[in-house]
C-alpha cells in the first residue's frame, strides 16, 4: 500500500494514471474517506482517463451510473446512503462485481463482504494544515 500526502486536489491527477495501469488486473476498486476528501474528483480523473467524455458526477441519489469508456463501460457507485448489505444486493451489486466491467465505488463499507479479495483498496483522509493522505 502506498500512501502519499497531497496539497491540493490536482496531485490526484497521476495517482489516477497509476491506477488507471491496474485497471486490467483489478476491475473492483474502492473509494473510503470522509465528504470532501476527494472521492469523486479522483474517480473524474480515472474516467476522464478511461475515454468517458460525459460528465461524472457522484451518483449519491441514484446509487449507481454508468458510463461508456473508450474501450468498456465502467459503473460508478455511491453506496453512503444504503443501510444493510441486503439493499446492496437489491441494487444489484453482485451482478455489477460479476459482469467484468470497471466498478468504481464510493462508501464501500457496506458491502465490504460482497467485494472480492482482488479489490483495490483507496482511503483518502484530510490532514493538517489543508493537505489529503491517500493510501491504495
Amino acid at each position: 500500500m502506498e500512501k502519499q500526502l497531497l496539497s491540493n486536489l490536482d496531485e490526484l491527477k497521476p495517482i489516477a494514471a497509476a491506477l488507471c495501469e491496474q485497471v486490467q488486473e483489478c476491475r473492483i476498486m474502492t473509494f473510503s474517506g470522509n465528504l470532501g476528501a476527494g472521492k469523486t474528483t479522483l474517480i473524474q480523473h480515472i474516467c476522464a482517463l478511461l475515454g468517458v467524455q460525459e460528465e461524472v458526477a457522484s451518483p449519491s441519489f441514484g446509487l449507481v451510473n454508468e458510463y461508456q469508456g473508450e474501450e468498456e463501460q465502467i459503473f460508478h457507485f455511491d453506496l453512503y446512503r444504503l443501510k444493510s448489505v441486503e439493499e446492496a444486493l437489491d441494487i444489484g451489486l453482485l451482478e455489477y462485481l460479476d459482469s467484468g466491467s470497471i466498478c468504481l465505488i464510493e462508501w464501500p463499507e457496506i458491502a465490504e463482504g460482497l467485494l472480492p479479495e482482488e479489490t483495490i483498496s483507496v482511503v483518502l483522509a484530510h490532514e493538517s494544515e489543508g493537505k489529503r493522505s491517500i493510501n491504495w
